[in-house]
C-alpha cells in the first residue's frame, strides 16, 4: 500500500483551519513568523504552499521582518580565518543573532554556515545551497533584503542562507585578459525597478577602471546583463549603491584626497557628490551605507573617527556628523572602522580592524563604547548584516545543489 504524502495528510488539517479562520487572517499570522517556521508550513497544503511562495507574501513578510523593533530576524554574517597549522589557514562563514549583540549579552554564540555550503556536516540534506571546499575564494560583496551577494572562484551568486537557495548570475561580458585583472563588485537593491543588481568594474594592472557591467535578477526569475564604458580611465577606492546610483571614491588607497563620483543608473549620467566641510586635520575616509543613506567614515589616525551621513541625497547641506569617537584606548581601532548596523535608538555597531579585529557598539547619547563578545569565533575578516527573508523562494529556475 502506497504511503500518503505529507502534503495529502495535511490537507484535512488545513481545511479545518480555513473553516475557522478566514484566509486573510491565516496569511496575516504567517507573515509575522520566522522563516524557519514558514518553510515548515509549506507542507500543510498546496494552497498554503502557493501563497507562501507568492511575491506578495514574500514582500509583506520582508517588510515586517525589517521593521521589527526587537531585531529578532536580523543576523550577522561573519567571515573568519582559522589558523590550523603553520602555513595552513582555513576560512569559514558563520552567523549569529544581532539582537543579543546589541544588548551586549554575556553569551552570543556563532553558528557555522560552512557545513551547509559544502565542508563537513550532512551536506546531502542541503538541497539548494552552493557547495565549495575553498572558502578562501568566497568573497562577500554585500547584502540586501536577506540576499547576500558572494563571489565564488569568479562566479557571482545571490544567496539566501535563510532558505538555503542561491542564484548564479550571468557573466558581466568580457573576461579579463590578464591574470592580474579582475572585477570590482557593487551590490544593491533597485527600488524603482524592484530588482537586485550587481555591478562589476573591470580593473587592470595599473588600477585604472574603464568598463562597468550590470547583471541582475530581473524581478526574481530571469537573469540578464548589460555593460557600458566610461570615457577615459579613473581610479576607484570603495564602491556602494545608494539612491539608484553607483558611488565610488577616486583614490586607490582609502579615500584620501579623493572625490565621490556617481553614476545615475536611470539616465546613465556621471556626476560628483559634493562632500561636507570637514575642518582641519589629516585623515583617510571611506564610503559606506548607513541606514540606507550615503555615508562617509573618516579616520584621524592619531585621535578619532567621524561618521557623516547625507540625509537628503543630492543636497550638500544635509551632510550631518552623527558619530564622533575619540580617545581610543587602542589606536589599532583607527586602522579601519566599518559601520555594520544602526538601531532605532541611534546605536551603531562597527566592525574594526586592528591587531585583533572585532566588534564595537557605539552609543551616541552617552558617547560610550561596548565590545560584544561572540563565542566559537575565530579571527574576524569580514562582517555583514542581513535580515532573514523568503526572497528567492518564488524562483524556480535555479539554485540546484552543486559544487563550484
Amino acid at each position: 500500500m502506497e504511503k500518503p504524502s505529507s502534503s495529502s495528510t495535511s490537507e484535512p488539517a488545513a481545511q479545518q483551519i480555513s473553516a475557522i479562520f478566514p484566509d486573510e487572517v491565516i496569511i496575516e499570522i504567517l507573515t509575522w513568523l520566522p522563516v524557519k517556521s514558514i518553510l515548515r508550513f509549506k507542507c500543510v497544503s498546496k494552497c498554503w504552499l502557493s501563497f507562501i511562495s507568492s511575491p506578495l507574501f514574500i514582500r509583506t513578510h520582508l517588510l515586517k521582518s525589517v521593521n521589527k523593533s526587537d531585531y529578532d530576524q536580523h543576523r550577522l554574517l561573519l567571515r573568519t580565518r582559522e589558523e590550523l597549522a603553520e602555513d595552513f589557514v582555513r576560512f569559514n562563514l558563520k552567523n549569529c543573532d544581532l539582537s543579543p549583540v546589541l544588548c551586549n549579552a554575556p553569551i552570543v554564540e556563532a553558528t557555522n554556515l560552512s557545513d551547509s555550503l559544502g565542508r563537513g556536516g550532512d551536506v546531502e540534506r542541503v538541497e539548494t545551497d552552493f557547495r565549495t571546499d575553498n572558502f578562501h575564494d568566497v568573497q562577500i560583496v554585500g547584502s540586501s533584503n536577506g540576499l547576500i551577494c558572494v563571489t565564488v572562484s569568479g562566479d557571482v551568486l545571490l544567496w539566501n542562507p535563510s532558505i538555503r537557495k542561491f542564484k548564479k548570475l550571468p557573466d558581466f561580458g568580457p573576461k579579463p585578459d590578464d591574470d592580474d585583472d579582475g572585477y570590482f563588485y557593487v551590490f544593491g537593491y533597485d527600488e524603482y525597478d524592484d530588482d537586485y543588481k550587481v555591478f562589476g568594474i573591470l580593473t587592470d594592472e595599473d588600477g585604472a577602471r574603464g568598463l562597468i557591467g550590470q547583471t541582475c535578477l530581473d524581478h526574481g526569475s530571469k537573469s540578464r546583463s548589460r555593460s557600458w564604458s566610461r570615457p577615459g580611465k579613473f581610479h576607484i577606492g570603495l564602491g556602494i549603491s545608494v539612491a539608484v546610483s553607483l558611488h565610488w571614491s577616486t583614490s586607490p588607497r582609502f579615500g584620501r584626497w579623493g572625490k565621490i563620483l556617481s553614476l545615475d543608473l536611470a539616465n546613465e549620467t556621471y556626476g560628483e557628490v559634493e562632500q561636507p566641510k570637514y575642518g582641519e586635520g589629516t585623515f583617510d575616509w571611506t564610503l559606506e551605507v548607513l541606514g540606507g543613506c550615503l555615508s562617509i567614515v573618516r579616520y584621524y589616525r592619531s585621535s578619532r573617527v567621524e561618521v557623516w551621513i547625507l540625509k537628503d541625497y543630492g543636497v550638500k547641506e544635509s551632510w550631518t556628523k552623527v558619530v564622533l569617537i575619540s580617545n581610543f584606548s587602542d589606536p589599532g581601532y583607527l586602522c579601519s572602522c566599518k559601520p555594520v548596523f544602526q538601531s532605532n535608538d541611534g546605536e551603531i555597531l562597527f566592525y574594526y580592524l586592528s591587531n585583533l579585529p572585532g566588534l564595537m557598539l557605539y552609543n551616541p547619547k552617552s558617547n560610550s563604547l561596548m565590545h560584544p563578545h561572540i563565542t566559537k569565533l575565530e579571527v574576524l575578516v569580514g562582517v555583514n548584516m542581513y535580515v532573514e527573508s523568503l526572497v528567492l523562494l518564488d524562483d524556480h529556475d535555479g539554485g540546484e545543489r552543486r559544487r563550484l
